[in-house]
C-alpha cells in the first residue's frame, strides 16, 4: 500500500538487538546467542518460501518476548554462575597441576615421574588464588561492567597473582618456590574461563560430558572407598572421613586425564546414541564407560612398570619383583572395582541424554 514504510531486515535486526539490551538479565554472550537462533530460523523460514518480514516476525516469536526470556534467564542464572565458578576452578586446577608436573621433570627429571596425586600442594594453592584473587577481580569487573578479552583477563590474573606472590615473599624474606610461579598462570587460566565463560549448544555437550566424567570419577572414588583394598567395608567400618573426601580426592587426582576425555564423550557420544531405543544407549554408554576405564588402568599400569624398570639399578631383582607382583596385585583390585562402576555411571549418563529426546542449547551464563 502507498504510504507504508516498505520492510527492512537490518532495521528489524537492530530494533530487537535494543530491546534485548535494556533487559537487566540478559548478557552480551546470551544476546549473541539469541540472534544467532534467530537469524538461523529466519533463514530456514525464508529458504522454505516465507516473505522476509513474515519470516523474521515468525522467527522472533518462536523465541518469545525480551521481557520473557530475560524472565527465563534469570530463573538459570544461580545455576549457570555455579558452572562457570566450577569450571573456572577446575581448569585452574588442571593447569596447576599440569605445570607443576612439567616443571618439576626439567628440575628432576624422569625421576620425578609422573605426579597426579598433588592435590595436598594444588588445593590450597589453587583454592587461596580462586577465592582471593578471581572472585575479586569478577567482582570489580561486574562493578564496572566491564568484560575484558580472554588474554587481558589472563594477563591480569597472572599480573596480579605475580604482585601478591612478590609482595608475600619481600615480606617472608624468601624466595617465591615452583607452586608460586605455576599457581601464577593457573590463576590467569581460571580468570580467562571465568571472565569469558560462554555456553554454545556445543560447549554445553562438552561440559556436560566434563562433569559427568568427574562426577563418575567421584562414584569410583567413592566404591573405592568402600570395597577398595583399605575400604570401610573390608575393615569392618565405616570411616565417614573418608567416605567424604576420599571421593572428592580421587577426582581431582585424576582430572587433567579424566575431563578431556569426559569432553570428547560429551561431544561424541549424545550424537551416536539412538534415542528411540533407551537400553541400546545404555549399553552403548556402559561400554564407552567400560572401555575408557579399562584403557586408563591399563596406562596407568603400563607406566608404573616402565618407571620401574627405569629404577631398577637401585633396588634388588627380588624387590623390583615383590614391587611388579604388588602393582599388579593393585591395578587387578581397582580393574574389579573401577571398571563396572564407570560402566554403570556412563550407561546411566547415556540414558538420562536418550531419555530427554535432544539436546536443548543452554543459555550463556
Amino acid at each position: 500500500m502507498e504510504g507504508e514504510t516498505p520492510f527492512n531486515l537490518s532495521e528489524e535486526i537492530a530494533a530487537w538487538r535494543r530491546q534485548l539490551a535494556r533487559q537487566p538479565t540478559l548478557r552480551p554472550e546470551a544476546r549473541e546467542e539469541l540472534e544467532h537462533h534467530a537469524l538461523e530460523s529466519f533463514h530456514r523460514l525464508h529458504a522454505g518460501g516465507m516473505g522476509e518480514e513474515e519470516a523474521w516476525k515468525a522467527a522472533v516469536a518462536r523465541l518469545g518476548e525480551p521481557a520473557v526470556i530475560d524472565r527465563e534467564f534469570a530463573k538459570v542464572r544461580p545455576r549457570l554462575r555455579l558452572l562457570r565458578a566450577a569450571t573456572a576452578f577446575l581448569v585452574s586446577y588442571a593447569v596447576f597441576v599440569l605445570l607443576l608436573n612439567a616443571w618439576r621433570w626439567v628440575e628432576f627429571g624422569t625421576a620425578a615421574g609422573l605426579m597426579l596425586n598433588l592435590w595436598p600442594e594444588a588445593l590450597p594453592a589453587v583454592g587461596l588464588h580462586f577465592v582471593c584473587i578471581i572472585l575479586p577481580l569478577v567482582g570489580l569487573f561486574r562493578i564496572l561492567k566491564w568484560e575484558p578479552p580472554r588474554w587481558v583477563a589472563f594477563g591480569m590474573g597472572t599480573a596480579v597473582s605475580l604482585l601478591v606472590g612478590l609482595i608475600l615473599s619481600i615480606l617472608s624474606k624468601g624466595r617465591p618456590g615452583a607452586e608460586g610461579w605455576v599457581g601464577m598462570l593457573a590463576c590467569g587460566a581460571g580468570l580467562a574461563v571465568y571472565v569469558r565463560f560462554a555456553l554454545s549448544p556445543v560447549m554445553a555437550r562438552m561440559l556436560s560430558g566434563v562433569w559427568m566424567a568427574m562426577s563418575g570419577a567421584a562414584f569410583c572414588g567413592l566404591m573405592m572407598q568402600l570395597f577398595g583394598p583399605h575400604g570401610s567395608l573390608l575393615r569392618g567400618y565405616l570411616d565417614w572421613a573418608s567416605l567424604l573426601f576420599g571421593p572428592v580426592v580421587f577426582g581431582l587426582r585424576y582430572c587433567v586425564v579424566v575431563a578431556p576425555i569426559g569432553a570428547l564423550l560429551g561431544f561424541w557420544l549424545p550424537t551416536r546414541l539412538d534415542f528411540s531405543a533407551p537400553l541400546r544407549s545404555v549399553l552403548m554408554g556402559s561400554l564407552f564407560g567400560a572401555g575408557v576405564a579399562t584403557s586408563l588402568l591399563a596406562i596407568q599400569y603400563l607406566w608404573m612398570d616402565v618407571m620401574l624398570v627405569m629404577r631398577s639399578g637401585e633396588m634388588t631383582s627380588m624387590l623390583a619383583r615383590e614391587v611388579r607382583e604388588f602393582n599388579l596385585q593393585q591395578a587387578t583390585r581397582m580393574f574389579a572395582i573401577i571398571v563396572p562402576s564407570a560402566a554403570l555411571w556412563t550407561g546411566l549418563w547415556a540414558l538420562k541424554i536418550s531419555k530427554s529426546r535432544h539436546l536443548t542449547p543452554v543459555p550463556a551464563g
